[in-house]
C-alpha cells in the first residue's frame, strides 16, 4: 500500500502483555520523554540573550530561535499565494524554507471577540480551541456593523463564526492550531512552554500525552466517546524580545490520536519494510542537528504527492538499525496548499520491557485547512437556522429562508455603510435553490442576491470574501478604530 496510509502491519499495536506495557508506558513516562530525541531541553540560564542588544539569563531556549518577522496581513497572504505558483513539491518545500514564512506574523489582524458586546449580541464561536477569529480591518468593520444592524432587524439572531484567519495570519494548515503567545510582568506563557521543550532543527518541541476530556473540556462533545489518549505536540518556531519581560513567540500545536491496527509486528521488521519502500522514493533533503547532546539527522523523501520524514540518531544508510530511528512522519502534500500535511501520521519506535522494539502509531487529529483564509479577508459564517442547536449543520431544510435572506441583505448593507467591498458570498447550490424558493424575479435582481455565488461544500455555512481596502473615504470603520482615509484604495 502506498504512503502515507501505511498498512496496519507497519505498526506494532498493544497486544497481550504488550498492551499492559504500552498503556503503563504512556501513563507513567514523563511527557517530555515520549517520542522525543535524546537531546535534552536547554537548561534555564545556560545561554544569554544576544538579540536586540539584550543581556539577560536565557529564557528556556527562546533566545536561540529565529526572530519573528513582522508584516502586513496582505503581504503575508501574497507570499503564501506566490508559493502556489510552483507546481513541483520539492522546489516548493525548499522555497518555503528559504522564504521563512513560518516566522512571519501579520500585525494588522484583530481578534473578532474584542468587539465585546457587539460580538456576543449576535455571534458565537464555533469552537474554543482553534482560535481562527482574527480579522482584517475590513472584515472587522463589516461584521461589527452587521452585528448592530442584524440585532435591529431580527429578534435574538444567532450567527456562528467559523474560520476567519489564525493568529498572525498565513496558511491555515491541516490539523494545526497557530497562536502568538506573549509574556509580560505578570504571566510567562512563552517561557513556560519553552522550559518543557527540547531544541530540534531550529525549533523548540514539547510533547505531552493527555486525556482529551481533561485537557480539552470545551470539546466535550467531540471527545465524549473518544477512547484514545492524545499526543499534544507543541512547536515554538520563532520569538521576539522587546525586553527580558516582554517576549512573544509563534506556536504551532498538533494533536495526534493513537491508532489501533490489528496485527503485531516487530519494530525491526517495520523499519525493514519502510526502507524497502523508500528505495524508489526521491530524497529531497537531509539535515543534521547538533543543538542537543546527541546529533540528529532529518531526511525527507517524496514520491509524487506522498511525503516521508525520518529523524534518526545516525546518518541514514542501508545498514541503519531500527533502534537508531527517533520518529517517522508520513503525509500527503498538495501544491495548492503550501506547507500543509494532509493525513499526517507519526511513528515512534520504543523499546519494550523485554528489550523488544515496538512502534506507536499516531494519527493527526482533524482540523480543517484552507486554500484561502490567510489574511483575514475571508470568513465562514453560519446561516440562520430554525434550530439554533444545529449551527453548521449540513441539513439544508433547517435553514430559515426569511431570516437568512435578511442576514445576507444585512451583510450587503453593512458593506455599503463601512466602505467595504464584498467580492463574493459563496453558498452551496442546494442552499441557493432553497433560499430562492418563493422569491420574485424583482427580488432576485437585487444587488445583495447578485453577490451570491455557488460552490460545493458550503451547505453548512456561507463563505464571504472581501476585497482589500476601504472604497469610501467617508465611511466609518465601525468598532475597528481604523481610519478610512488611510485605508482607502486609490
Amino acid at each position: 500500500m502506498a504512503f502515507p496510509t501505511l498498512p496496519a502491519d507497519l505498526c506494532s499495536p498493544p497486544g497481550a502483555l504488550h498492551a499492559l506495557f504500552l498503556g503503563l508506558l504512556i501513563l507513567f513516562t514523563p511527557a517530555s520523554a515520549i517520542g522525543q530525541s535524546v537531546a535534552p531541553r536547554l537548561e534555564e540560564g545556560s545561554t544569554r540573550i544576544q538579540r536586540s542588544g539584550l543581556d539577560a539569563p536565557g529564557h528556556g531556549g527562546l533566545e536561540t530561535l529565529p526572530a519573528l518577522q513582522w508584516s502586513k496581513a496582505s503581504r503575508v497572504s501574497a507570499q503564501w499565494d506566490a508559493l502556489k505558483e510552483e507546481p513541483r513539491l520539492d522546489k516548493q518545500l525548499r522555497q518555503l524554507k528559504r522564504m521563512r514564512l513560518r516566522h512571519y506574523v501579520a500585525t494588522d489582524l484583530k481578534r473578532l471577540t474584542t468587539l465585546g458586546s457587539d460580538f456576543s449580541r449576535v455571534f458565537q464561536r464555533r469552537d474554543h480551541y482553534r482560535d481562527r477569529l482574527h480579522a482584517s480591518p475590513e472584515m472587522y468593520a463589516l461584521l461589527s456593523r452587521a452585528s448592530e444592524l442584524l440585532s435591529e432587524r431580527l429578534p435574538h439572531p444567532r450567527i456562528t463564526v467559523g474560520d476567519i484567519a489564525q493568529a498572525g495570519g498565513g496558511q491555515i494548515a491541516h490539523g494545526v492550531r497557530q497562536t502568538i503567545v506573549r509574556d509580560n510582568s505578570l504571566t510567562t506563557p512563552a517561557q513556560d512552554l519553552a522550559r518543557g521543550a527540547h531544541p530540534q532543527f531550529g525549533a523548540l518541541i514539547r510533547r505531552e500525552v493527555v486525556d482529551p476530556l481533561t485537557a480539552f473540556p470545551s470539546e466535550f462533545r467531540r471527545f465524549e466517546e473518544f477512547e484514545s489518549p492524545l499526543l499534544v505536540e507543541t512547536t515554538i518556531t520563532s520569538s521576539h524580545f522587546e525586553s527580558p519581560r516582554d517576549i512573544q513567540a509563534r506556536v504551532e500545536t498538533r494533536r495526534f490520536w493513537l491508532d489501533d491496527p490489528e496485527e503485531e509486528v516487530s519494530g525491526s521488521r517495520w523499519w525493514s519494510q519502510l526502507q524497502k519502500r523508500l528505495k524508489s522514493w526521491k530524497r529531497i533533503s537531509q539535515e543534521r542537528d547538533t543543538s542537543g547532546k546527541e546529533t540528529l539527522w532529518r531526511t525527507r523523501y517524496l514520491r509524487r504527492r506522498q511525503f516521508v520524514e525520518v529523524v534518526s540518531r545516525k546518518k541514514p544508510s542501508k545498514r541503519l538499525a531500527a533502534d537508531a530511528i527517533v520518529e517517522v512522519r508520513t503525509a500527503s502534500l498538495n501544491p495548492r496548499k503550501p506547507g500543509v500535511r494532509l493525513n499526517e501520521r507519526l511513528y515512534q519506535p520504543i523499546v519494550g520491557w523485554d528489550g523488544s522494539l515496538d512502534v506507536l502509531c499516531w494519527r493527526l487529529l482533524y482540523e480543517a485547512s484552507h486554500i484561502s483564509h490567510k489574511g483575514g479577508l475571508d470568513a465562514d459564517l453560519s446561516y440562520i437556522l430554525t434550530d439554533v442547536g444545529h449551527h453548521f449543520s449540513r441539513r439544508v431544510h433547517l435553514i430559515d429562508r426569511e431570516a437568512t435572506r435578511t442576514w445576507l441583505k444585512t451583510l450587503a448593507d453593512a458593506a455599503m455603510e463601512t466602505g467595504v467591498t464584498i467580492e463574493k458570498i459563496l453558498v452551496d447550490p442546494r442552499v441557493k435553490r432553497h433560499l430562492q424558493r418563493g422569491m420574485t424575479t424583482k427580488e432576485r435582481s437585487k444587488p445583495w442576491w447578485k453577490l451570491l455565488g455557488v460552490a460545493n461544500g458550503h451547505d453548512s455555512h456561507l463563505h464571504i470574501r472581501l476585497a482589500p481596502g476601504f472604497t469610501s473615504n467617508v465611511a466609518e470603520c465601525a468598532g475597528s478604530g481604523c481610519d478610512p482615509q488611510e485605508n482607502a484604495t486609490p
